[in-house]
């Protein structure tokens, strides 16, 4: 059950913020209220870098409209159309690789706290030594005779075993796991919610394909949950949760906007949906947006540079009349 790590990651990193996990639960008095507060609390800590995040992906967003011109500029030149959108970055003063650098930031605390959990989830032995070879699962460990840190009742689970919420009369019959994980299912839902609210409305190209791909993500937690034990599936579900209201303060609604009765978004815009980020335009407004753009760049309705009418010279003229 180690996570497979870099040289001193596990005791530079891992173990300390794994004796903060069991510190809390010493305070608390259970591991389940212990990984909550946990999870807020490194999610408040990376909350400045995400907010530098979204500042970036909102300057993204405003200069959408003038990186379409740009691309009716090229007219399918790829080398053009990024000379034309380096520029526009230039000149705009945004930088396109700025919202990935707090994400790489984030992404190794985030790696982090699943070693903590992964690392208090180990079976024991008697003296509270880490078996080896580690037993896979909570029964495996008690059928070696060790116990785990995490052996907790919380809610209707057990936090260091899988959640099996409702039992399957007829499991033997079938070659899958004989019960529905609810908290599995949770973990699936939330992340599906959270990505139809990050989901672009009007989406091209990459962000299309990058769509597609994030709709097969719930399936994927679901799988993973249905026989992880519970700590870490509660991280996930509790990770989803404050996800979705940062994204519903961002972003807003997003593609539920189309689902949603018009009162129920308005009411959701009342109440600071997308109050942190930029409002989403409609299909029209972006192509009237573009449609400045490219008058602002000197371009057509058909992207290309407008020519200037020949004049004349003095020099001609007087020939002429000569």
């Amino acid at each position: 059950m180690n996570m497979p790590s870099l040289p001193l990651w596990q005791e530079l990193v891992i173990n300390p913020l794994s004796s903060l996990l069991i510190a809390m639960n010493d305070v608390v008095g259970g591991y389940g209220v212990a990984i909550i507060l946990f999870t807020v609390i490194i999610r408040l800590a990376v909350l400045p870098l995400t907010a530098k995040q979204m500042k970036s992906q909102r300057a993204m967003q405003e200069l959408q409209p003038k990186i379409n011109a740009a691309k009716k500029a090229a007219r399918g030149d790829r080398q053009k159309e990024s000379q034309i959108q380096m520029e526009l970055y230039k000149k705009e003063g945004v930088n396109p690789l700025a919202g990935c650098f707090p994400l790489l930031v984030q992404m190794p605390v985030l790696f982090a706290l699943y070693g903590a959990l992964l690392t208090v989830s180990q079976c024991l032995d008697v003296n509270g030594l880490r078996m080896d070879p580690q037993p896979f699962g909570f029964l495996s460990c008690q059928a070696d005779g060790g116990h785990m840190l995490t052996d907790q009742a919380f809610l209707w689970f057990n936090l260091a075993d899988i959640d099996r919420t409702i039992p399957l009369s007829f499991a033997d019959s079938i070659p899958l796991p004989g019960y529905i994980s609810i908290l599995a299912l949770m973990a699936g839902l939330i992340q599906w919610v959270q990505a139809y609210m990050a989901a672009p409305l009007h989406a091209e190209g990459t962000q299309a394909t990058m769509g597609r791909v994030m709709q097969f993500m719930p399936i994927m937690i679901v799988i993973f949950a249905w026989s992880f034990f519970s700590g870490i599936v509660l991280y996930w579900v509790l990770s989803g949760i404050l996800g979705v209201v940062q994204q519903y303060f961002t972003t807003g609604l997003g593609k539920f906007e189309r689902l949603l009765p018009e009162s129920v978004v308005e009411t959701a815009s009342r109440f600071g949906a997308g109050r942190f980020g930029v409002r989403r335009m409609s299909k029209e407004e972006l192509a009237l947006a573009t449609a400045e753009a490219e008058a602002a760049m000197g371009l057509d309705s058909g992207g290309a540079p407008k020519r200037q009418p020949k004049t004349r010279s003095r020099r001609r003229r007087r020939k002429r009349r000569g």
